[in-house]
């Protein structure tokens, strides 16, 4: 990645973390039954977005004003993981939606913009124009498409848009 691209990976970093921020509402307790997860406070929603950006753990608990060993103990919550790996998911896909239409001056402004983009189906290789033989699935012989396909590596922090093809039927994929 050059540093141009870097700068305005950075930048929508940073625009989706404010967003976020900014949309968030902790939940209550009023209400919630004793013994009930009651999700995350404001902190620890955003020491889940801070971890997005690499920063030192100690600069993200200053910044935050907790201590050190609670941001740590944050880290090791399953919840609190999984809270990331959403957040990682949802910025790759804001990432991309946003680099795609970024040539036409067009950057998504909002992550509902994402979800009504996501709703475009991938096109099938006759639809490309491809005059190659349908690809058929292995698993259960349906016809597959060509299109994004999710990590396969199954890296929560990837950046890089994978190709391939998906089954219509049974949803694999394959690179």
């Amino acid at each position: 990645m050059n540093i141009k691209n870097s700068e305005i990976a950075a930048e929508l970093l940073a625009k989706f973390i404010a967003e976020k921020i900014r949309s968030y509402v902790e939940p209550q307790r009023k209400g919630t039954p004793k013994g009930e997860p009651i999700g995350f406070s404001k902190k620890k929603y955003m020491a889940s977005l801070l971890m997005m950006t690499g920063f030192n753990q100690k600069i993200i608990a200053s910044d935050l004003g907790v201590s050190y060993g609670l941001l740590r103990n944050w880290n090791t919550e399953k919840p609190f993981k999984k809270l990331v790996e959403k957040h990682n998911k949802e910025f790759n896909e804001f990432l991309m939606v946003s680099l795609v239409f970024r040539p036409q001056g067009n950057v998504c402004s909002t992550l509902g913009e994402i979800d009504r983009l996501k709703e475009i189906k991938p096109l099938t290789l006759e639809e490309k124009g491809y005059r190659l033989s349908p690809k058929t699935c292995p698993s259960c012989n349906a016809q597959m498409v060509f299109g994004p396909v999710s990590c396969p590596d199954r890296r929560p922090d990837c950046l890089v848009a994978h190709y391939g093809y998906i089954c219509k039927s049974c949803g694999k994929q394959w690179v």
